[in-house]
This record gives C-alpha cells, sequence and structure tokens, in this order.
C-alpha cells in the first residue's frame, strides 16, 4: 500500500504551482441513444436555445422520468472511450492516463473540498494507466436513500437542459440519453486523454455546459459567496478540463420554478471567484496525485485508489488483483501499440456527422 496525505499536495501546490492545462483537442466522440445503442457521432449533441421564457416550471414531465442507475458501483464504462477512438483510428502511444472527466472532477476536488471522499480504480498496462470510475459505499448508499425532495431536485437539472434544448418539448426525459467528446490534454508533464458528457452547442460549434443554482438574493452576500465559492469551483473543473468555453446557469427557487439565467466564460469564473480559490489550488495536487500513481504502479496489475474524505484523511492506492476492467483489454492494448495500416487514411473515414448504422453498437 503506498500512501499520500494530504500534507504532501499542499506541499506540492505551494513549490510548485501548475495555473493552467493543456489546450484540450477533441479526438473523437459518441452518443447513446434510448435504446442503448453506440454511435460514434453527433446524433445525440442538441443545439443551445437560450430561454426567453422565465417562470418555467422544472418539475414539469418529472412523473415520466427516466433516469440512470445510480446504484452501482462502475456506472461509467470505460469501453465506450475506447470503441470510439478505434473508430476514428486514434492512437493512445503517448497517452499516460485515460479516464472519464468524472475521476478528475475528484482529483481536481481533493484540496478544495475535502470533506468529500472518492474512488477510483487504476489499472495499468505498460506505461498507460487507465482510471476507471468506481463509486465507494457511502455513495452508493446516499443514492439509494435518495428521498422525493432530492429526486425532484436532482430532476430540475435535466429539466433545465430539455428548455434549453427542446424549449417545446413535452417528450419523457431520458438521463441514458448523451453525447460524450473524448479530448486530449496534459496536467504538467502528465499526458491525458479524457471523456466528457456535453450538454448542447452553440450556433458556432462550442459547447456549452447547462447548470441550475438556487436564486441568488440581492440582499444576500452569504449567497453570492457561497455561489463563487462552491458552484463556480464546480463549474469551471468540469468545463476547462474538457476545453467546455461556455456555461448557461439556470437560476431556480426551491419550488424548482426557473427564474433567471445567466451565462459565463469558463476562462472567467478564476477572476471573479478569486476571494475564494485559484486554479493551482486544483491543478497542482492533481498532477501530484497523477505522478504518485505513475511512481506507485506496475505494468499489468491493478488497484484501487481512495480518499477518505476526512481534512487530515490520506490518499491510498492498494493492490487489488480482484478488480475487473469495464473495458477490453485487447483492444486497450491495441490503442496503445497500434500497428501500421498503410491502406487507411483519414480522409477514406466517413464523417463523424453522417449517421452510420454501421457504426452502432450495444454495450452489453
Amino acid at each position: 500500500m503506498a500512501i499520500l496525505t494530504l500534507a504532501d499536495l499542499r506541499e506540492s501546490a505551494h513549490l510548485h504551482p501548475i495555473e493552467n492545462i493543456g489546450e484540450p483537442r477533441e479526438l473523437a466522440r459518441y452518443s447513446r441513444s434510448d435504446d442503448g445503442l453506440l454511435s460514434f457521432d453527433r446524433r445525440c449533441l442538441r443545439n443551445y436555445v437560450k430561454p426567453e421564457v422565465m417562470g418555467r416550471d422544472l418539475n414539469d414531465g418529472f412523473e415520466h422520468f427516466i433516469d440512470k442507475n445510480r446504484s452501482t458501483d462502475q456506472p461509467a464504462p470505460v469501453q465506450p472511450i475506447l470503441e470510439s477512438l478505434a473508430s476514428e483510428n486514434q492512437t493512445l502511444s503517448s497517452i499516460k492516463f485515460l479516464s472519464f472527466r468524472n475521476n478528475f472532477n475528484k482529483l481536481m476536488g481533493t484540496l478544495t473540498d475535502p470533506g468529500r471522499g472518492w474512488k477510483m480504480a487504476v489499472f495499468r498496462r505498460q506505461e498507460l494507466i487507465v482510471l476507471d470510475v468506481r463509486e465507494t459505499a457511502e455513495k452508493i448508499r446516499e443514492e439509494q436513500q435518495r428521498d422525493a425532495r432530492m429526486a425532484k431536485m436532482c430532476y430540475w437539472g435535466y429539466k433545465f437542459e430539455q428548455i434549453c434544448t427542446e424549449p417545446d418539448s413535452t417528450a419523457a426525459i431520458n438521463s441514458n440519453v448523451e453525447y460524450c467528446t473524448i479530448v486530449k490534454t496534459c496536467i504538467g508533464s502528465h499526458r491525458i486523454v479524457l471523456a466528457a458528457e456535453i450538454d448542447c452547442v452553440m450556433p458556432d460549434g462550442k459547447y456549452v455546459e447547462l447548470k441550475t443554482s438556487k436564486v441568488i438574493r440581492s440582499d444576500s452576500s452569504w449567497d453570492r459567496d457561497s455561489f463563487e465559492k462552491n458552484k463556480m469551483l464546480t463549474f469551471w473543473i468540469q468545463s476547462y478540463l474538457a476545453g467546455v468555453p461556455f456555461i448557461a446557469c439556470g437560476f431556480r427557487d426551491n419550488d424548482g420554478i426557473l427564474r433567471g439565467v445567466q451565462h459565463f466564460k469558463t476562462t472567467d469564473l478564476p477572476k471573479t471567484a478569486k476571494r475564494f480559490w485559484q486554479p493551482k489550488s486544483c491543478l497542482s495536487p492533481t498532477n501530484q496525485i497523477l505522478s504518485f500513481i505513475d511512481n506507485n504502479t506496475t505494468d499489468g496489475n491493478s488497484y484501487i485508489l481512495q480518499f477518505n474524505g476526512r481534512g487530515d484523511g490520506e490518499i491510498e492506492l492498494l493492490p487489488a488483483p480482484s478488480e475487473t476492467p469495464s473495458f477490453d483489454i485487447g483492444l486497450l492494448d491495441t490503442l496503445h501499440s497500434p500497428q501500421p495500416n498503410p491502406s487507411s487514411s483519414r480522409e477514406s473515414r466517413q464523417d463523424p456527422d453522417q449517421h452510420d448504422s454501421a457504426k452502432r453498437t450495444r454495450l452489453t
């Protein structure tokens, strides 16, 4: 077992500050439709439509909501990422870490939100390390014990997304439908490929993140401070990692009525909230954690990386030979060490926007 303390992370953030990441570059994408089929195109990417009418009830349609399974400890298999990369003839030969944005969100928030525990599986193949999404027992228990009020509040976010993309739709919302981008970036010296769900796109092709938050009372400095300290940090981490330049936040009251919409540029958030957090408070410890994983894992082995969520706690890396990856190791090895194929060329591949049924697979 290897251990990394929060004191180590704080010292690293002070001595070796990292202020930014490499500009994310899109490599591939995939859509998952309501029938569970996977397509390596943009068919599930929705267009952003600015809400013009306030007072919309975010509770509308809740009784027909189709939610995803939130009681599993493996909610996001890596396999779609690999299949999407393969569909674009991409390679992982120079990449150190592969994962979903969800796992990097956890690492980025370790110092700024030390009361939130997290867990992930780690699989190493030669120089490539896959971080597989896992949920803590506490998180699964919270989801299983979610009451009606919490379930509705979760739905409000999905309803806001529908209002911003299909304002006149009364169709049941299915949270299993998704569009994901797969981007290449770097944190420190670590080259990373990550997948991130994208809510919608502007007419100019730029992605938009859609969020909801409680109305900020005009006479409450506490409301404003809480929004800048907590919400803006969450918005920034998620959008910055995936290269999403804009955020549209719907402000709702306690009854789920939409009262206003405000737009933010992702790059402006650190300046707005500089009283409470800085990018280096997230990026520097993340770089340190990634180095910790790299230095304490060996080829062909699997591990559990976990943080107990205590302010004075430790990050533990534990051997876990019984952990099962959520992906085909053979496909991972092929992408990591691709064989040259002289007959293939980018020009011969189909436009990813075209709806090619031959590129559709069902995940099992």
